[in-house]
């Protein structure tokens, strides 16, 4: 009737969790030669699981591990709950407190269900952030549970070997495999900043998170992009200032947070690090930042000129502030990283401005790719600026129509005048960065091509 319904993760959930029930599932069961109505609830869960993991990661990033164990109290009450409930319906139109009496029911299963699916998250690895699959993996991983099914192994070892492999194989190829080099995206969330980094050898950082005119931009669209890169955890989580525009995103998923048994963050991607520009003066927000992430036990690191960070093949150098910075003023205070990899060098300026960039001048030194400061306002990145950076190209951070005017003409000019190649989340959306150390590609993730 729809077309459209094919898009839709409800619809695609339904007919593939039924598909598992009506053709894997007597599969598993004739494998097993089951007689026992728990195991043989077990096996049509596990049924289910098989045939929805490829569309539960590709809207949802992450499986549910205990899915499977949950399933067996969900699934023998679902029919108490659908019998409750056409029968309170149709009493609730002769008589309400009689259809009010026999949909009750209910209300406390499904209540039993929340409960469940609550004290679950606390248990270790309640949920496995893998990543959003290609569309060659789903097809892949369904022709390869095809192929398991039919083929028939002459021996009961060879069935399991079969299926023990099997298995192992798809869950490989169904996950997100981390890719070679650096990858930098500046993502799209308006007019705010939110940068992510990652880097080879499995490091994850995250630089600022905020907008001011994106609503929830932190469960709605910083989070997901992580998950759907498989990010399960941020080793380094940087804070520049502490503009709503910079962190109100991160306060939502600080928040959020909950810690599982493990230690690990059950509502979302966990943070090893988190990293502050290390002030005199600290105000409410900073002062509310720091009590979350020591309430989650988040190590905060307090950085300032001179020092670095060294993890593997990249590192991340502080050039601003200094303890000698007098300025009380947010954006002059802002914190200045330069990361490097190889002899890829990237500045990420956060909203550096005035007396912030005359401190620095003098030893700034030669990047590759400038985080054009303060999403390309008037007042920001002067000549001098960009005659010390000498950057090819220039990522501008800002929403659509802002009422700033971001990025201003005369900052545009200025880039123009220095040769500095620039691109805008407005023009683009999300901007991803890659390079092998030496060269570097951009490509815009609205269209997979180069932006010119």
């Amino acid at each position: 009737g729809n077309p459209r319904y094919l898009t839709d993760a409800g619809f695609l959930l339904s007919f593939s969790a039924v598909l598992g029930v009506a053709v894997l599932a007597p599969v598993i069961r004739n494998i097993c030669n089951c007689k026992n109505k728990l195991l043989e609830s077990f096996l049509v869960s596990l049924a289910i699981q098989f045939t929805t993991i490829p569309i539960v990661l590709f809207f949802y990033f992450e499986i549910p591990l205990y899915g499977v164990l949950l399933n067996l109290v969900v699934i023998p009450l679902m029919s108490l709950v659908l019998g409750f409930g056409i029968a309170g319906g149709m009493a609730g139109l002769i008589f309400v407190p009689a259809g009010i009496f026999l949909v009750s029911p209910c209300y406390y299963i499904l209540g039993l269900y929340k409960y469940l699916c609550a004290a679950v998250l606390n248990l270790p690895l309640a949920k496995i952030i893998v990543g959003k699959p290609d569309l060659w993996q789903m097809v892949v991983y369904y022709l390869l549970l095809l192929a398991i099914c039919l083929i028939k192994p002459q021996k009961k070892s060879g069935e399991i070997f079969k299926w023990v492999w099997g298995t192992a194989l798809m869950m490989f190829l169904i996950s997100r495999q981390p890719g070679n080099g650096m990858r930098i995206t500046f993502l799209d969330v308006g007019q705010g900043d939110g940068i992510c980094i990652q880097a080879p050898g499995g490091i994850n950082c995250l630089i600022d998170g905020g907008s001011s005119d994106v609503k929830q931009v932190g469960s709605k669209r910083i989070e997901p992009f992580l998950k759907s890169r498989g990010i399960r955890k941020i080793d380094y989580l940087f804070i520049s200032h502490m503009d709503a525009d910079h962190i109100n995103g991160i306060l939502e998923l600080l928040e959020a947070y909950a810690l599982n048994l493990a230690g690990e963050n059950a509502s979302g991607v966990s943070i090893r690090h988190l990293v502050l520009p290390k002030l005199s003066k600290k105000d409410e927000e900073y002062l509310e930042i720091e009590k979350l992430a020591k309430k989650n036990k988040i190590m905060v690191l307090y950085f300032q000129k001179g020092d670095r960070i060294l993890n593997g093949r990249i590192s991340f150098s502080c050039l601003h502030p200094s303890k000698n910075s007098a300025s009380e003023d947010r954006n002059e205070n802002s914190m200045v990283l330069q990361m490097a990899y190889k002899d890829f060098r990237v500045f990420f300026a956060g909203d550096v401005e005035g007396a912030g960039e005359g401190e620095m001048l003098n030893e700034l030194e030669r990047a590759d790719l400038l985080k054009v400061a303060h999403h390309g306002s008037k007042n920001s990145t002067p000549d001098t600026f960009l005659e010390a950076v000498r950057p090819r190209i220039g990522i501008l951070s800002c929403g659509k129509d802002n009422r700033y005017g971001h990025p201003h003409e005369e900052l545009v000019n200025r880039l123009k005048s220095a040769g500095v190649a620039y691109y805008s989340t407005t023009d683009y959306g999300a901007l991803e960065v890659s390079s092998n150390g030496r060269e570097m590609d951009i490509r815009s993730m609205k269209n997979p091509k180069n932006p010119k």
